[in-house]
């Protein structure tokens, strides 16, 4: 199960250059900045529900991200979440830990290689999100234009 500490460390982290960004430069969907190349955002097609998407570069190397609103979650720290690439119907959810503030998840490194790899090959993903706590959803469609233009950017791909 992911750690509360490197959860609690993420998402501090994740919080703060969200929240304090001013982007430099795009790769087709993808916003970056110059003085901090450590991540990558994608705002969305939708872009009004405050829901993004990103690669980010931590100490284990790179970790798919997303920010999105509060959610109560399961009690160990985490939620339902899912990719589905191009339209095909994926029913299976995968477990992402919460970023401090539960306003924020982080796919599990291991399972971020896999996912990019399809990202890499695949032209828009829809993430779903479930709130194990309410079974509430929110979803959002991310074009990938640019993502191996913008991954190249960062130091730990």
């Amino acid at each position: 199960m992911i750690s509360k500490k490197f959860s609690a460390v993420t998402g501090l982290i994740l919080s703060i250059t969200w929240t304090c960004a001013a982007y430099a430069g795009m790769s087709g969907s993808f916003l970056f900045e110059d003085y901090n190349p450590t991540y990558i955002i994608n705002n969305g097609v939708v872009a009004t529900n405050d829901f993004k998407l990103g690669w980010q570069c931590y100490s284990d190397g790179l970790n798919v991200v997303a920010k999105h609103r509060y959610m109560k979650g399961h009690k160990d720290g985490w939620i339902d979440g899912k990719g589905e690439f191009d339209g095909e119907t994926n029913p299976n959810y995968d477990v992402w830990g919460f970023l401090q503030g539960q306003t924020g998840s982080y796919l599990a490194p291991s399972e971020a290689k896999e996912f990019t790899r399809t990202a890499l090959n695949s032209e828009i993903v829809k993430i779903t999100f479930r709130d194990p706590a309410d079974g509430k959803t929110i979803t959002e469609k991310f074009r990938l234009n640019g993502l191996a233009e913008a991954l190249q950017r960062l130091p730990c791909y």
